[in-house]
Parts: C-alpha cells; structure tokens; sequence
C-alpha cells in the first residue's frame, strides 16, 4: 500500500473513515514510521485547546458547540460567559433538568463551571431547525408548568431533537424588558418564541436593530407582517412590548393559534335570513 495521504489521515483521526479501508490503512501505518508521524503530528493539530470538565473528553468543536463523550456516550457542550445572576440561573435550569427533564426538551447530562466559564452538557443534535417552533412551542410550555423558564431561546435553540439549552442570548429574539435588565420570564419565553415563529413564516426576524438598545427601541412598536395573515396577528400580540398584553400563557397562546375562523358561508345565510325576515314583518 502507498504512503496516506492527508484526507485519509484526517479521516481516520475524527472517525470518518469508512471500515472497509480503516484495516489496510492501520496494517500500513504499523509498518511506515513516515505516515504514523504525519498521524500523530496531525492528531496533535487536532487535539482540543482548551480544558475539558470533569468527567468529559473534548473531541472536536463544531463552531456552536463541542462534541464530547461523558460516561461512554457521545454528548454536545456548550461554553459561555453570562452574567452573574444569569449565570446562576442557567446553572440552577441545567441542574434541574439534569435531574427531572421534560419533555421536548434536549436531556442535560451535566453542567457546571470551568476557568470562569460556565457548561452545559446534553444529548448530541443534529442541525437547528426553526421550523420546528411549533413542537418548541409545547416543550417550553411543559418546562413552564415543571415551574422553569428557557430565557434564551432563538433559533438556534431549535433542533429535530428537541429545544436545548443556550448560554448566551440572541438580542434580536430577547424580549425588550429582558433587554433592559428585567429578569425572564413565561412572559418573555413567549415573546421569543413568537419572534422565531415570526422569522420562519415571513422569512425574516420580526425586529432589527444593530445593538441591543436599538432592538430595544424597536420592539416599543408592533411589528408589520410580511402579508396579511391571522396567525401573524396571534404572533403579533405575543411580540407586544408590554408583557401584560401578551396571551396569558403559552397554551392560551397555542390555542389562539390552533383556533379556526368561525366559516363565513353559515354566519351569511343567518344574516340574510334575518334581514329578509325583518323586511317582511316592516312590509305587514
């Protein structure tokens, strides 16, 4: 067999390579000291930069997370920074999902603290997908009644799998009290979830502004439908800037959008009949 190449190493370092080539490629490694050096110095490029939390190896970062293993099973972490009081209740959330997890939410296997950085471990997802709020929408409505709140949801929180658990917020999907130093609440885990709604009906985030100040500002004003639709109009009043007027809960806010329109064909017969009634006792 000739000497690897890179792609094959690579391949054979993140656990890509196919079975039926990982025997030769190993036989040949055991007698070529050249490809067994390039293997280690590129196993060392790969090797994580950063420390792993107790009980978890770091395997490779994704971009949004890392890919890790815990207790022989494959897990995703996520690293963040938050504030202090958001840090204790992101830690406090974790904890107790880590212990009784709810339905539609990504199962937590462990979550803590590491050189002034919080972690949250979960059950691997695959890509976001947005347009699963729908299904979101019952899981963050479980969480509530289990007596917790998401307060960071976007949509990158979204997943076939399930809704996970973010460190850090996306202002653009922030309700605007929580902007302004308000803690969250059911109040603005609807807010968030009528804007992700919002973005993947219309095609695009129901508010803009370049900093959180200006999307502040933004959400003072109810946002304009990308068309005339009624559940753009549910979506509307979730995304109102006062939490009061908001749908009093998330399942108030599932059946406004589960509700059909009364059809118009029977209220029209009514109203004829009606009229031509009054028009023939007027005519006695």
């Amino acid at each position: 067999m000739s000497c690897l190449d890179a792609n094959a190493l690579a391949e054979l370092v993140d656990g890509t390579l196919a079975d039926a080539a990982r025997g030769a490629i190993e036989a040949h490694l055991d007698q070529c000291a050249r490809c067994a050096e390039l293997l280690a110095e590129l196993a060392r490029g790969l090797a994580p930069t950063r420390a792993a939390p107790p009980g978890i190896t770091l395997v490779r970062d994704d971009g949004a997370r890392w890919l890790a293993e815990h207790a022989g099973r494959d897990v995703a972490v996520v690293f963040g920074r938050p504030a202090a009081a958001e840090r204790a209740r992101v830690l406090a959330l974790a904890r107790a999902l880590e212990t009784t997890p709810v339905a539609g939410i990504v199962p937590v296997v462990a979550a803590g603290e590491l050189d002034d950085e919080l972690f949250v471990a979960c059950a691997p997802v695959g890509a976001p997908e947005p347009s699963t709020w729908r299904r979101a929408l019952d899981a963050i409505a479980a969480l509530h009644h289990a007596g917790h709140v998401h307060g960071a949801l976007s949509p990158a929180c979204l997943h076939r799998e399930g809704v996970a658990l973010a460190i850090v917020r996306d202002p653009a999907y922030t309700a605007p009290e929580v902007l302004q130093g308000a803690p969250p609440s059911p109040a603005s885990d609807q807010f968030s979830l009528c804007a992700i709604a919002w973005h993947a009906l219309g095609d695009r985030a129901p508010f803009r502004g370049a900093t959180p100040g200006a999307l502040a500002v933004a959400m003072l004003s109810p946002p304009r439908p990308p068309h005339r639709d009624r559940t753009f109009d549910v979506l509307a009043r979730g995304l109102a800037a006062d939490p009061a007027r908001r749908h009093r809960s998330l399942d108030a806010l599932a059946a406004a959008l589960d509700r059909r329109p009364a059809p118009w064909f029977p209220w029209l017969i009514a109203v004829l009949a009606a009229a031509g009634a009054a028009a023939i006792w007027l005519a006695r």
